[in-house]
């Protein structure tokens, strides 16, 4: 029942505090989980009501003993019985306008990036008290700020049950006080928003979508000389390093070992190996120069001399300085973070190739269009 985690339980609570102990009763009668620490987040009402119920008339201590519990055994301090406020630090008795609504993603969002910054802690979030704003909020901020060991539910009871004085079953094996808990998957995205103030949790949003939008698939790359054109955008490079890129983009293509894939993910097995581009430097690279370059010109002409005079050490050389250049310059000239990401050159080790390690690019064979 106890982990190795410190257990932290956040719950959204409007005017029925009663789903504070339905949670506490289905995770402990179930021996799922002790909770080390309770935090309620409400308004000024919802905390009137949590005193009222819990405290004044008892129903903590009634659903410890009605556990067998000792006295005691739910702590919920004042303190984390949290009320939201607005801007100017007065406490709000309801969430009804949309100066509300922005006060009250003020404080949640700076209230999970602290209950998210210790890893050796787990929330569990219940999302099910409150007006449909609190719950919605406070489900918007788990994400962003949520991490793996993180957990978000929702509680259901019956619906006859619902604006009653029932606070827990009282026989468990009666179906009509049945208490389920759903485990609502989500995004956890905390690794998205490092670095970043929440003062501001709008700027917190728009950064971790962009970031999103970032690992988004590219779906058509075209290929044309010594262009790349992505979205009607032209990337133009030297033909001494554009032949390096189409190379490895013809490879992917054309020579994919792995047909059973419908999509490359994160397969590299069609990277090239330093050696590879050394052998191949003068002869299939050397292609790619020419179809770049117009015949009989003197780039062409220099080229054709260069196939019969370099030897292994000056091929070796000139692989390496082209990569580096090729690298830098798809650096400088894609400013689009996302198109940057799956089009810049990387060097990783090869899956197939044991200690290996090989250069290719992310963008999906698919999205390759190669005109000439």
């Amino acid at each position: 029942m106890k982990t190795s985690f410190k257990e932290t339980l956040v719950i959204s609570v409007g005017a029925t505090p009663q789903i504070v102990t339905e949670t506490l009763w289905y995770y402990t009668y179930n021996k799922l989980r002790i909770f080390d620490r309770i935090i309620l987040l409400t308004t000024s009402t919802g905390k009137q009501k949590i005193n009222e119920e819990l405290f004044d008339k008892n129903w903590l201590n009634k659903l410890e003993e009605s556990l067998t519990l000792q006295k005691n055994n739910f702590i919920i301090n004042d303190e984390d019985i949290i009320v939201i406020k607005d801007n100017k630090g007065n406490e709000l008795d309801d969430i009804r306008t949309s100066r509300d609504c922005e006060d009250m993603m003020m404080h949640v969002f700076s209230l999970m990036d602290e209950l998210t910054n210790d890893p050796n802690d787990r929330l569990t979030i219940v999302i099910a008290g409150g007006r449909k704003t609190m719950p919605a909020t406070l489900a918007l901020a788990a994400s962003i700020y949520g991490r793996k060991q993180d957990e978000m539910v929702h509680v259901m009871i019956d619906d006859a049950l619902f604006w009653t004085d029932w606070y827990f079953p009282t026989d468990p094996d009666d179906p009509k006080q049945k208490v389920e808990i759903s485990q609502i998957p989500y995004l956890r995205m905390k690794n998205f928003i490092s670095g970043i103030n929440v003062d501001n949790p709008l700027e917190a949003v728009s950064i971790t979508q962009t970031r999103l939008d970032e690992l988004s698939p590219l779906t058509n790359v075209v290929v044309d000389g010594n262009k790349i054109i992505v979205d009607d955008q032209e990337y133009k490079f030297a033909p001494a390093e554009m032949q390096l890129w189409r190379y490895m983009a013809k490879k992917k293509i054309e020579q994919c070992v792995r047909e059973d894939l419908e999509f490359c993910g994160s397969c590299n097995e069609c990277f090239s190996t330093h050696s590879e581009l050394v052998d191949e430097f003068d002869n299939k690279i050397a292609e790619e120069y020419f179809t770049i370059v117009k015949e009989g010109s003197a780039s062409w002409d220099k080229r054709k001399e260069d196939i019969s005079k370099r030897g292994l050490y000056d091929k070796d050389t000139r692989v390496r300085e082209l990569k580096s250049k090729l690298k830098s310059n798809l650096k400088q000239n894609i400013l689009d973070p996302r198109v940057y990401h799956q089009l810049k050159l990387i060097d990783e080790q090869v899956s197939n190739k044991a200690s290996e390690s090989g250069a290719g690019f992310r963008v999906d064979k698919n999205a390759l269009i190669i005109n000439k």
